[in-house]
């Protein structure tokens, strides 16, 4: 049995208010869920050609996985050090395989990058 009311609900989109917020905090709060992720040995899997291609994102440079993988030039003061996998994400779709990943996600690091990551 389907409930169309919960059908609906799960369609709409909720805006929430968050300018009250600085930049400072919101690092404080992604800092926060990175220990919490940290702490219960959660690997997050990111896919960058994905993330890049149909998000917010305009180059791998940006992407928020050289972040998580503490290369010097995108990491916070205070970031816990979590496990990231790299993905590919629909080879079909992206023409890509996992070297690919790498190697377009590293175009965007500088250097230092190359001594920090661990594959």
């Amino acid at each position: 049995m389907s409930d169309r009311n919960l059908w609906r609900r799960s369609e709409a989109f909720e805006t929430v208010d968050a300018d009250y917020f600085d930049a400072g905090t919101y690092v404080r709060l992604q800092q926060v869920l990175m220990r919490e992720v940290a702490e219960r040995s959660v690997v997050i899997e990111t896919l960058p050609s994905s993330n890049v291609r149909i998000s917010h994102y305009q180059t791998f440079g940006e992407h928020h996985a050289l972040r998580w993988m503490r290369v010097p030039a995108f990491m916070q003061e205070g970031d816990p050090e979590i496990m990231v996998s790299i993905g590919s994400d629909d080879p079909g779709i992206f023409a890509g395989d996992l070297n690919g990943e790498f190697y377009q996600l590293l175009t965007g690091a500088p250097n230092s990058a190359l001594r920090v990551i661990r594959v």
